[in-house]
């Protein structure tokens, strides 16, 4: 508390003057009663009363009109003494000193209920409680351990309806148990049961690479973390620099050289940071770290890129590379003595970044940085086509993919046949069926190292140009008077007969399926003519037979 009765040191100064006289009484279990007084004449306006337990903070205050010098404090806590104190207003001034008394409120006259409304708020490693307490209660017994009901790790006491309990672990289940007390005994216990919030786990393997001005720091992901929080300085007792990334990679770079370091990096989410991995690390004591090379020229042809710089020669260089989308992400890392390096392998459609380092045995300098963006796949085939087919082949030709690099032949496929590899850009495919459709791949196949090429396919149809045989057995057979059945043999084909075709007297031919076809109004001769035909429209050679009166003499065409 600020105020005191001590007014001494202040004689011969004007300021607001606190009461004279002051008197506290209990007046119930949670109730005391104040009065003071005034030396007449000191144009007060107001008077601040103000109340705390005794040896504890300020538990509240009021402000009390000059019309009235009593005032009674409620919401106390039962057996329990208090520090009341009594300042003088006057407007906007405060007396700088209080007029103070102490009092205890009346004991309890049974123990108290047990508190309502519990609840729990948590952070990573602590849970602040609140809870509404009985108006008997002088204070109140907290008691935890792990749910559901492990041995009680901690107890505390508050005189207030909250406390926060601290030191717990992150993403674990407690229980929490509140007692109301006073001088009678305490309450049954109202139970809460909370885990406190899940944070990523400390980061593994943290390592550091130095050089004479700059420590490389890595690490592995961490479970659940959004991003990672460095900190890091002299070791012991440097102020400590701090940083955030999504990375897990830094470099730590302005330090003095043959001097230790700490590092810490701890993982974060939305509920907070992990208990960090540290190491200490000293940088390098050598000689300085050598220039940045010149600027990169970079020359690509299909799925090569030649890259070159110009500098003072260095012990080495390493040239670097990756997707410019994945930035700074590497595929791979490559050291040489000279100031040029040919990239192999390369995607099309794709960009790239390339970053050229010179280094020497106390670190690697800044990079220099360019980018290229590969060109379209020109591996397929190109042209490819049948200029000839028959009924049972197909030849297929094409042209050379216009990237041939790293060729070896090309493969030639087609559904339920052999695979063909010719070094020729041509192929005969024989033994065919006729009237078939036929889907044939080329693929180039290239040695291993470089992306598969890509393949041309074509779809041939076989032709049919052989005929049917011609039918043979052509007869009339007679049914009722002037009716008759005409039938003859099945005719043969290489692929197969569709249908047959009937003339009579040189008239119109027509279609028909079966192997007869009945005929009437027969007069004293007619010439019936029959033939074949296939799918493809090939016609076998008709066979002409005349019938007179019934009978008939055969004859061809």
């Amino acid at each position: 508390m600020s105020g005191h009765e001590n007014e001494s040191s202040l004689s011969g100064v004007a300021y607001v003057v606190p009461p004279i006289t002051i008197t506290a009484s209990a007046q119930s279990t949670s109730a005391i009663r104040v009065i003071w007084g005034y030396t007449a004449g000191g144009g007060h306006t107001a008077s601040r009363v103000r109340w705390a337990v005794v040896g504890g903070s300020t538990v509240g205050e009021f402000d009390v009109p000059i019309s009235s010098l009593t005032y009674s404090v409620n919401g106390l806590n039962p057996n329990t003494e208090y520090l009341i104190q009594v300042f003088g207003l006057k407007g906007g001034e405060v007396s700088p000193v209080s007029k103070d008394a102490q009092a205890k409120t009346d004991p309890a006259a049974s123990a108290p209920a047990s508190p309502t409304n519990l609840g729990a708020t948590p952070t990573k490693n602590s849970m602040a409680l609140s809870w509404s307490g009985p108006a008997d209660a002088s204070s109140y017994k907290i008691s935890y351990g792990l749910a559901p009901s492990g041995a009680v790790i901690g107890t505390a006491t508050s005189v207030a309806a909250a406390h926060t309990v601290s030191g717990l672990n992150a993403g674990t289940n407690y229980y929490f148990d509140v007692r109301s007390a006073n001088n009678v005994g305490e309450s049954a216990p109202t139970r809460i049961t909370r885990q406190t919030l899940q944070v990523p786990p400390a980061p593994a393997g943290l390592r550091a690479t130095s050089t004479i001005s700059t420590l490389e720091i890595q690490w592995s992901a961490a479970t659940g973390a959004v991003d990672y929080v460095v900190r890091y300085g002299i070791e012991p007792g440097g102020a400590v620099n701090t940083l955030t990334t999504r990375l897990l990679r830094e470099t730590l770079a302005n330090l003095n050289k043959n001097t230790l370091y700490f590092i810490e990096v701890s993982a974060r989410n939305a509920n907070g940071e992990s208990s960090p991995s540290r190491i200490t690390q000293r940088t390098l004591d050598g000689p300085p770290l050598p220039p940045k090379p010149g600027p990169l020229v970079v020359l690509d042809t299909f799925d090569t890129v030649r890259v070159s710089w110009a500098t003072i020669n260095q012990p080495g260089y390493e040239v670097a590379y990756g997707l410019l989308s994945q930035h700074p992400q590497v595929i791979a890392r490559y050291e040489t003595e000279h100031l040029t390096w040919l990239l192999r392998y390369l995607s099309p459609d794709v960009t790239y970044f390339i970053e050229v380092r010179a280094f020497n045995e106390t670190g690697y300098s800044a990079p220099s940085y360019a980018t290229v963006t590969i060109g379209p796949d020109r591996t397929q085939p190109r042209n490819l086509s049948n200029p000839g087919r028959t009924f049972n082949e197909a030849r297929l030709t094409w042209d050379a993919p216009q990237d041939a690099s790293y060729l070896i032949d090309y493969e030639v496929t087609c559904p339920g046949r052999p695979l063909v590899r010719t070094s020729v850009r041509e192929h005969i495919a024989t033994g065919l069926m006729p009237e078939q459709e036929y889907r044939f791949t080329v693929q180039p196949r290239r040695s291993e190292g470089p992306v598969p090429a890509l393949s041309a396919a074509i779809n041939v149809v076989t032709h049919d140009q052989v005929p049917p045989i011609r039918v043979t057995a052509l007869k009339l057979t007679p049914s009722t008077s002037g009716n008759a059945l005409l039938s003859w043999s099945a005719s043969q084909d290489n692929v197969g007969v569709s249908g047959y075709e009937v003339r009579r007297n040189a008239g119109n031919w027509i279609s028909v399926s079966d192997t007869r076809y009945p005929v009437s109004g027969l007069g004293s001769s007619d010439i019936f003519e029959v033939r074949a035909k296939d799918a493809a429209g090939n016609r076998s050679l008709s066979v002409t037979k005349t019938f007179t009166n019934g009978g008939g003499s055969a004859a061809t065409s």
